[in-house]
């Protein structure tokens, strides 16, 4: 079996990954309002108001970062830091990937112009490739 090819993507996640990170803690306030409204027996229309102002703060704290990933055919780098990389969920054309290097963080990445292009399947080959064995230590004679 060939060992991957070096691949390097640079991207943000995407449309896709910035409403995941907005809607998914509003939802998750709305539900628990509503939930609360519901023990309470009161009316269940004050727990949209939860929601859009968790949402709201989630838009504004959760900045698009650009990221550079990059399998240089020995170890993952993310933005230059070695670390470990572990595929969580992959969709053909979306991949949910969690990083341990310099801490711990999720990266979404997605088959578009704008992030990876023509390198996708390299990219995808990387991440589901056998990893290359350490080299052993030379003999002491």
């Amino acid at each position: 079996m060939h060992p991957a090819p070096p691949v390097s993507v640079r991207g943000t996640g995407g449309r896709g990954w910035r409403a995941v990170q907005v809607l998914l803690p509003a939802l998750a306030a709305g539900v628990f309002s509503a939930w609360l409204m519901a023990h309470a027996q009161a009316s269940l229309f004050p727990a949209v108001l939860p929601a859009l102002a968790v949402g709201a703060w989630a838009l504004r704290s959760t900045q698009p970062r650009s990221r550079t990933l990059a399998w240089d055919g020995q170890q993952w780098l993310c933005d230059d830091v070695a670390g470990e990389l572990q595929v969580m969920i992959d969709l053909d054309r979306w991949v949910l990937l969690r990083w341990r290097g310099a801490g711990a963080r999720w990266l979404w990445t997605a088959q578009s112009a704008a992030e990876s292009g023509p390198v996708w399947p390299l990219l995808r080959a990387a991440l589901h490739a056998r990893r290359p064995a350490p080299a052993l230590p030379a003999p002491h004679v």
